[in-house]
């Protein structure tokens, strides 16, 4: 339980930590990418069901550790990058573009899940 706590103030922290002009769109992945992460925490203890997409990171039975940690880095280097464009005055609509591109990736993952009976 605690680990969850850690990861969800890892995924506001770094949703408000953001660029301004960004921060809605990052805090929208980041609830988002939290919900995928919690649906695949469950995985460990759902029989007939396996990761797939980040199973080249975290297995396909991962561990509710590993999936935490897992999350909690791509949490981070996903804030990093958006950051890291934003000051570096990369082109707002290739920033949006990457934000829309990862939420639509989270949600696909989200829909999956819910699909197989993992709830957040």
């Amino acid at each position: 339980m605690r680990a969850v706590l850690i990861l969800l103030l890892l995924s506001s922290l770094s949703a408000c930590a953001g660029p301004t002009e960004y921060r809605a769109e990052e805090a929208t992945w980041q609830a988002v990418h939290l919900a995928d992460a919690l649906q695949t925490a469950q995985i460990e203890h759902t029989p007939g069901v396996y990761e797939a997409e980040s199973a080249w990171a975290i297995g396909h039975e991962p561990s509710h550790q590993s999936v935490i940690a897992y999350f909690a880095a791509e949490s981070l280097l996903h804030a990093a990058a958006v950051h890291y464009a934003a000051d570096h005055n990369w082109p707002p609509w290739l920033v949006r573009t990457f934000e829309a591109v990862s939420l639509y990736d989270s949600l696909t993952c989200v829909e999956g899940n819910w699909k197989l009976g993992l709830r957040p």
